[in-house]
């Protein structure tokens, strides 16, 4: 199963828009995604559709960009469960 694909139909079928993903070239069962949205419609549902669809754990979150808003971005981080 290529998990970079599935993450783009789950994306497309959800009408959500993440910066960036991608796969991790030196931990094949790392992955990223770059959000910028609210912290419960983006972030936590992203976070909960990549465990419940994909079985990706997140480990945390980098290069976290706050206004003390709602509203911020910052790549999240999973890694693969299925192995």
């Amino acid at each position: 199963m290529d998990i970079i694909k599935k993450m783009a139909e789950i994306f497309k079928e959800e009408n959500l828009y993440p910066e960036e993903y991608w796969q991790d070239p030196n931990l094949p069962i790392v992955f990223y995604v770059t959000i910028d949205g609210d912290w419960k419609h983006d972030h936590g549902y992203i976070d909960y559709l990549m465990n419940e669809r994909l079985g990706l754990k997140k480990m945390g979150e980098r290069d976290v960009e706050e206004n003390g808003d709602d509203w911020y971005q910052s790549t999240h981080v999973y890694i693969s469960t299925q192995i």
